[in-house]
C-alpha cells in the first residue's frame, strides 16, 4: 500500500509490518499500547515508530535505485568568425598651396599616384570644412563671386574614388589667405582732369591707383585711403586715351592684397 489514513488501523495492535518504505502514515494510522512496527531502516515506518515511541524491528536497509542523472546539455559549437577584410592602404594626403589670382583664389596640389579623383574643401575663418566638389585635375580656382572680401580662407584636398563619395586618404590644410575683392573702377571727365572712383572693399587698408596711356603698360600713381582720385589736367596729354585701375594694398604701400579690373577707357581732350 502507499498510504494509511488517520486511525486506519487503530485497534490496540501489537505488531504491524510496513513493506513500502515510502508508505504515507497519517497520525494514529497504527496504534497499540504494545505496538511493534516492522519496516526498513530510513523508511516512513521507522519514522512513525520513533515519533510514537513504538518498538521497531528492522527489515534491513531499504534499497533505492540510484537516480539516473539528467543529461547535460551539449554546448552548441561556437560559430567560426568570418575573416575581416584587409583594409586597403590609404593614399597620401596631397600638399595644397593657394594663391591670389585675377579670378579669385587658385588652389593647387601635387598628383597622388593611384588617386582617381580629388575632393576639394574650403573653410572661412575658424569655421568647419565645406565640400566644394571633385575634379581629376590638380588645380581649382575658387571664383571671386563665391568669396567674401576681408574673409580668411583655407583649402584642403583629399583623394577620392570615382563614385565621388569614398575618400581614399587623409588631408593636409593649406595656409591661410585673406581675400580682398578687386575694386570696380569708373572714370569720368572732370573740369580739372579725369576723376577715378571705386567701391569700398571690406578690410582693405589702402588702395593703389594705376593708369595707362593708349595700349601702353600700367604705371603706378600712388596710394590713398579714399575711394576717389582725380588725375589733374596738367598730368594728362591732349587727345590721348586713358585707362585706370585700382588694387587693394597694405599700409606699407607695397604689398598688394587684391587683383584688379580695369576701368573703361576715356580719350582726354583739353
Amino acid at each position: 500500500m502507499t498510504s494509511l489514513g488517520e486511525s486506519a488501523l487503530n485497534g490496540n495492535l501489537t505488531s504491524a509490518t510496513v513493506y513500502n518504505p515510502d508508505c504515507k502514515l497519517d497520525k494514529n494510522a497504527l496504534w497499540g499500547e504494545a505496538l511493534t512496527v516492522t519496516g526498513y531502516e530510513g523508511s516512513t515506518a521507522q519514522t512513525y515508530a520513533n515519533s510514537g515511541r513504538f518498538g521497531f524491528v528492522s527489515l534491513g536497509v531499504v534499497s533505492r535505485p540510484t537516480p539516473t542523472p539528467k543529461p547535460t546539455n551539449t554546448p552548441k559549437p561556437t560559430a567560426t568568425p568570418k575573416p575581416t577584410a584587409t583594409p586597403k592602404p590609404q593614399l597620401a594626403a596631397p600638399t595644397v598651396k593657394i594663391a591670389k589670382v585675377a579670378g579669385g583664389i587658385k588652389v593647387s596640389w601635387n598628383k597622388v599616384t593611384g588617386s582617381p579623383r580629388y575632393m576639394v574643401y574650403y573653410k572661412e575663418g575658424n569655421g568647419g570644412w565645406t565640400k566644394i566638389g571633385t575634379t581629376t585635375s590638380t588645380t581649382y580656382t575658387r571664383a571671386a563671386k563665391y568669396l567674401k572680401s576681408g574673409t580668411t580662407y583655407q583649402f584642403t584636398v583629399r583623394c577620392c574614388a570615382n563614385d565621388k563619395k569614398t575618400l581614399l586618404g587623409p588631408y593636409k590644410a593649406s595656409g591661410s589667405l585673406t581675400f580682398y575683392a578687386a575694386p570696380t573702377v569708373k572714370i569720368a571727365k572732370a573740369a580739372n582732369g579725369i576723376k577715378v572712383s571705386w567701391n569700398k572693399i571690406a578690410g582693405a587698408p589702402r588702395y593703389m591707383v594705376y593708369y595707362k596711356e593708349g595700349n601702353g603698360s600700367w604705371t603706378r600713381i600712388g596710394t590713398t585711403t579714399a575711394t576717389t582720385y582725380t588725375r589733374k589736367a596738367a598730368q594728362l596729354q591732349n587727345n590721348v586715351k586713358y585707362t585706370f585701375t585700382v588694387r587693394c594694398c597694405q599700409n606699407d604701400k607695397k604689398t598688394m592684397l587684391s587683383s584688379y579690373t580695369a576701368s573703361n577707357s576715356l580719350k582726354y581732350t583739353k
